[in-house]
């Protein structure tokens, strides 16, 4: 039987090498994509633990209450009375919102793998999850940072021009920082400019409101006793979570610009 299925197998040479090619490149593709989710995985771990590191608690829009995958964010009042809480240190809202329209000074698009975001830089040093390994980040309205792999890809550099367009009509800023963010160059090889935090809320339509507050407390408040305090006064509309606890993907999306 052995010699049978030998010699059905040498008379189909064509399809024996096109089969054992199929196999190869199975195990190859396998292979491959553990590797691959191996690493970014890595990435994503090490982007959660230096962005939160600053941070003890954090509030995010309560999608589960509204049932709304898009949740509206949280009003800059609550910033407020987080901050007049016993045993805050520091209080400080953010904008991170995924859309926007990104162009060169030629009118090129920038290309972006999967996603493409705004954000707000921060004025609170320990919440900051962008560096600037040249140029610094924003400090006026007409200026912007992107991340080390975007300036690469694109062979931009501090000086240049963008442009951007989102729930407000296009701008022109001039690039003051490359950076990287949380000590990796880009974050899933998405296209992320970073403004300052007044001039993000004016482009993504946030008004006052923000994505999301970022608290930490003082010596000798545990998180959860600062958790604790701070949903005593915050709305039902608002999740409040230990930092360390809350998914790396906690931000909201906006609508995308066209």
């Amino acid at each position: 039987m052995r010699k049978i299925a030998i010699r059905g197998l040498l008379a189909r040479k064509l399809r024996l090498a096109l089969t054992a090619l199929a196999v190869a490149l199975g195990v190859t593709l396998i292979a491959g994509t553990y590797i691959f989710t191996d690493t970014i995985n890595k990435s994503f771990t090490q982007i959660f633990t230096q962005t939160n590191k600053g941070t003890d608690v954090a509030l995010t829009p309560n999608n589960d209450l509204s049932g709304d995958t898009d949740p509206p964010p949280i009003a800059g009042s609550v910033l407020k009375r987080v901050q007049a809480i016993d045993g805050v240190d520091a209080a400080e809202g953010a904008v991170f919102s995924s859309g926007g329209s990104f162009r060169k000074a030629d009118g090129s698009k920038l290309k972006s793998k999967g996603f493409s975001a705004i954000a707000g830089a921060h004025d609170v040093q320990r919440f900051e999850s962008f560096n600037a390994t040249d140029g610094h980040l924003p400090r006026t309205a007409d200026e912007v940072a992107i991340p080390k792999s975007t300036a690469d890809k694109e062979h931009l550099k501090v000086g240049d021009k963008l442009q951007i367009a989102d729930q407000a009509p296009k701008k022109t800023y001039t690039i003051s920082g490359i950076t990287k963010i949380a000590g990796v160059d880009s974050l899933g090889g998405g296209v992320i400019a970073v403004l300052t935090l007044p001039e993000a809320q004016r482009m993504t339509g946030h008004g006052d409101a923000y994505d999301e507050i970022d608290v930490a407390g003082k010596p000798g408040v545990s998180p959860q006793q600062l958790k604790a305090r701070i949903k005593a006064v915050v709305p039902q509309q608002v999740r409040c979570a230990p930092a360390r606890s809350r998914p790396t993907s906690r931000r909201r999306t906006s609508r995308r610009a066209s």
